[in-house]
């Protein structure tokens, strides 16, 4: 092997180490932002549950979705291990 291949292999490791770095952060940006949907649907579904349990006239199955879908979220943002 001469002094140019080695060269060569070189700049080639450093090209893949930064497309893997560029990909990691693209990665963790991606998470980042499921992450805000996720807290902001959270918020919204607790929102709605409050508003919902106060209205005696809403159909006991949309009540009983609407806790599970806030019972699932709030275990998921537990699980973000966020707050």
């Amino acid at each position: 092997m001469n002094e140019q291949e080695i060269i060569e292999m070189g700049e080639t490791l450093k090209k893949r180490f930064e497309d893997l770095e560029l990909r990691e952060e693209i990665s963790l940006n991606e998470v980042k932002e499921l992450k805000k949907v996720v807290i902001s649907s959270y918020g919204f579904i607790r929102i709605l549950d409050m508003t919902i349990e106060s209205n005696a006239d809403t159909p006991f199955e949309i009540k009983g979705l609407i806790e599970v879908l806030r019972s699932y979220l709030s275990n998921e943002i537990d699980s973000l291990d966020i707050l």
